[in-house]
């Protein structure tokens, strides 16, 4: 069975992980899950 990395990006309200994670989606054709509470 092949291993998964997950990366989770962490950090304030603002501070731009949904732009990281959608650079890394198209850069590195991962898949970005957002979410809130």
């Amino acid at each position: 069975m092949k291993s998964k990395i997950i990366y989770l990006l962490i950090g304030q309200k603002g501070s731009g992980k949904s732009f990281i994670g959608t650079l890394m989606e198209k850069e590195f054709g991962i898949k970005f899950i957002r979410v809130e509470d």
